[in-house]
């Protein structure tokens, strides 16, 4: 795709994007659509920073154990996710501050919403991670996810009760985000680490997720 296509295509999904985030009402919200959006941007960003970023073969250094140009470099550019995570909460205060209606459904249906797009930033991330590892350490990771999601569930549970009202049922899908949320920038900073990048400086970010 050309770059000029791909700007253009850029804003026709930003634009979409911001509709559904400061004006659609109940009805016409569609999170799985948003998350789509999101996805689909994420991915044309991407794509243009790596042709920013790529470096011409004839330009690269020569081995000098090998007398090949080291293409490489090319394949392993680093992204950002904890950018991307921070755009995220960004997006989502945005949302909440355009809410209008304070019913039930409506704060179950953000609460929903608000955990699919955390739990897709958080498989982007395990998935690019487990790329990265070696196989030992990849496979302790999938095993750690596994026991990660089942211990999810349980807190989540805990934290909201058992009676299975609307309310319960509010704080659960929260909870579930807060924690999505967490799991999120703590492999975005293993992520940084497998990539040798230093550790950034620690920022209070609990409260952004849980004020529900």
């Amino acid at each position: 795709m050309k770059k000029q296509d791909n700007e253009s295509l850029i804003q026709e999904l930003t634009k979409r994007l911001d509709w559904y985030i400061m004006e659609a009402s109940d009805e016409e919200f569609d999170a799985d659509e948003v998350q789509t959006l999101m996805k689909l941007l994420d991915n044309l960003k991407t794509e243009e920073d790596n042709v920013e970023d790529e470096v011409p073969v004839e330009q690269m250094p020569i081995s000098p154990l090998t007398g090949a140009k080291e293409t490489e470099s090319k394949m392993l550019l680093t992204i950002d996710y904890r950018q991307r995570l921070m755009d995220l909460d960004s997006q989502i205060q945005k949302m909440r501050e355009q809410e209008t209606d304070s019913n039930v459904y409506s704060i179950k249906t953000s609460a929903e919403t608000e955990l699919k797009m955390w739990e897709g930033e958080l498989n982007t991330i395990y998935n690019a991670l487990l790329e990265l590892l070696p196989q030992e350490d990849a496979a302790r990771l999938a095993a750690e996810q596994q026991e990660w999601l089942k211990t999810r569930e349980t807190k989540a549970a805990e934290n909201t009760g058992k009676s299975g009202g609307s309310v319960e049922r509010i704080g659960y899908a929260a909870t579930l985000a807060s924690l999505t949320r967490d799991r999120a920038y703590e492999l975005a900073g293993r992520y940084e680490q497998a990539n040798g990048l230093p550790a950034p400086v620690e920022e209070e970010t609990t409260d952004a997720v849980s004020g529900q």
